[in-house]
């Protein structure tokens, strides 16, 4: 099926500060396994607004995609919930659970990340997984003068790139990871009514194969034979990530999606398969951030991977140090039942580090050790040439 589809802006002046109606969200599906991360999501999602904005005025909002209101945990946080996007994705678990490779990431929800293209009444939402922290410490928006990306001819911030996107016909932005081209972890979105329909669409009606991926479009090394509509694409992802044509399809060619030659990666199934799917190959309005060195110096930082820190099971010295050194409300002096719990954490991971003999006293389930994988540093921001150097395209136009 075709989608209708606005016609797409061929760019405009950037002014300072940034844009106006700008949203920084996150989902939490109400699993008690994840409450505990709103408390540093929030709080690095509050410092990221307020520094990107650089005193002055326009901050982003913070939203919360959520079934439950849990603003003693996240304050100063707008909570909604799309039964919508509910229902199309009990019909696709319904459909191709078995199929994929994705397992229990299916059913817990995923897809509900589309969502965020129904928040219309945001020009531009920045989009985190709970286990990403916006805000990590030293992180600044701006290369400063006399800073290493300042020297390294880095000239534009944060807001610099928001709004090269937003004057783009591009409506996504994310990166690369070793399994797939788009992490859906993070990422940069313009909100589209129809971009969201589609996606609800494609939960209750697209088939999905290992081998040919979402409605037989093909396997990966069949799309890129497709060479007029593959060599657009390539064109697409190089605008945001300001690399060459070569270096674009050398990033392509490292994913587990193109050496295994399947859509059996992770995600490839639900989400991360599912946006490449919709939002690059067949509507062809995605691309990449700033890959290209150097890079902007600003970055997220994604607990990817299990276990999860937050929780006891990911309570390394290694790993939940990392993580709770950021603990947000030390001190107050009625913290919130999650907060509690991470201060408490955070006092175990202390004391352990005292006295690394604690031996019989120390419960089982805690690993003195690298337990875990490490943050990983996912880049954000295209290039603020992106709208210069989009390629400009006819509404309703597919790529694939």
């Amino acid at each position: 099926p075709t989608y209708p589809r606005p016609s797409l802006p061929e760019g405009g002046p950037m002014s300072a500060g940034m844009p106006d109606r700008f949203a920084i969200a996150t989902l939490w599906d109400g699993r008690g396994s994840y409450e505990c991360a709103l408390p540093i999501w929030c709080k690095s999602a509050h410092q990221l607004s307020a520094a990107a904005a650089g005193g002055e005025g326009g901050r982003a909002e913070v939203v919360v995609i959520s079934p439950q209101n849990m603003s003693m945990e996240c304050p100063n946080a707008r909570f909604v919930w799309r039964n919508d996007t509910l229902h199309a994705l009990q019909v696709y678990v319904s459909r191709v659970e078995g199929a994929g490779s994705d397992g229990k990431a299916l059913r817990d929800g995923a897809l509900l990340k589309w969502s965020v293209f129904a928040l219309t009444d945001y020009a531009a939402v920045l989009y985190a997984d709970l286990d990403v922290d916006l805000f990590p410490p030293g992180m600044v928006v701006r290369a400063e003068p006399g800073t290493k990306a300042a020297k390294e001819g880095v000239d534009w911030s944060f807001a610099d790139a928001a709004r090269g996107f937003l004057a783009s016909g591009a409506l996504i932005v994310g990166a690369p990871d070793y399994a797939s081209p788009i992490n859906t972890g993070l990422f940069f979105a313009k909100p589209q009514a129809w971009v969201h329909q589609a996606a609800l669409r494609c939960m209750r009606r697209c088939s999905w194969s290992r081998g040919s991926g979402f409605d037989g479009v093909g396997s990966p090394r069949e799309i890129m034979k497709r060479s007029a509509a593959w060599g657009a694409l390539l064109a697409q992802l190089q605008a945001g990530a300001g690399l060459t044509p070569k270096e674009t399809q050398a990033y392509i060619d490292r994913t587990s999606m193109q050496t295994g030659n399947n859509w059996g990666y992770v995600g490839g199934s639900i989400d991360q398969g599912m946006f490449w799917h919709l939002l690059y190959l067949r509507h062809g309005v995605g691309s990449w951030a700033a890959l290209r060195y150097p890079r902007h110096p600003y970055y997220a930082e994604h607990f990817w991977s299990s276990p999860k820190p937050w929780r006891r099971e990911g309570m390394s010295k290694w790993r939940g140090d990392v993580y709770l050194r950021r603990q947000p409300m030390v001190g107050l002096s009625q913290p919130t039942r999650c907060v509690a719990k991470l201060m408490a954490m955070r006092r175990t991971i202390n004391a352990h580090v005292r006295n690394s003999t604690l031996g019989r006293h120390v419960p089982h389930w805690f690993k003195f050790s690298r337990h875990g994988m490490e943050p990983w540093r996912h880049p954000l921001l295209p290039s603020p040439r992106l709208a210069a150097s989009w390629r400009a395209r006819t509404p309703h136009e597919t790529l694939f």
